[in-house]
């Protein structure tokens, strides 16, 4: 004798309205809710499935380098002219919060250093159209390993999402970006 069944909702449900398209993200029932603090490591068990990619091919899942292995990598590979792709983290709720904390690890790895290739930390918060820009990094320098960078974003509201904005002349010009052990805290 069938029995009634209810299942439970998704949870982290999100969508992301793009050009001509519209993406829907969700977890299953028994994935705890997104909030702060929130940290993503890449590794195993995390919302990985929750961060998205547009623009290209160049971002990928990588599971030998990283602070430690996995992390997120912007690659040369496939070579591509006049770029533009990003890396988006998931929208986290803030509830009554107005300020936090965002954190991650960057490494860089320069091939030629032209100055015409850029790594974007960007935030959007409520219900803002425009990213808002926390530092900009470009390849007229030199290599650097891991690295933590630290951020205090304040004027929040409801939500804040980061993505790391990759734009430029050539991917040539570049070995890679790798991200790491990503987070948003508040002492809220």
């Amino acid at each position: 004798t069938p029995s009634t069944f209810d299942p439970l909702p998704p949870t982290n449900m999100y969508a992301e309205a793009w050009d001509e398209e519209v993406s829907l993200y969700w977890t299953a029932p028994e994935v705890n809710s997104l909030g702060v603090p929130y940290y993503e490591s890449f590794d195993e068990g995390g919302l990985l499935d929750l961060w998205l990619v547009d623009g290209g091919d160049n971002w990928l899942y990588d599971e030998v380098n990283g602070n430690p292995a996995p992390s997120m990598r912007f690659n040369w590979s496939p070579s591509v002219e006049n770029y533009d792709q990003s890396l988006y983290a998931p929208v986290v709720p803030l509830g009554d919060l107005t300020e936090a904390t965002v954190a991650f690890d960057f490494e860089l790895d320069i091939f030629s250093a032209t100055g015409a290739e850029f790594l974007s930390i960007e935030y959007k918060t409520g219900t803002d159209v425009e990213w808002t820009v926390l530092e900009v990094f470009d390849n007229s320098g030199e290599d650097f390993t891991f690295t933590t960078f630290t951020y205090a974003v304040s004027g929040l509201s409801n939500n804040i999402q980061v993505r790391f904005h990759c734009y430029g002349a050539t991917t040539f010009d570049l070995n890679w970006y790798l991200i790491d052990n990503f987070a948003v805290t508040s002492d809220g």
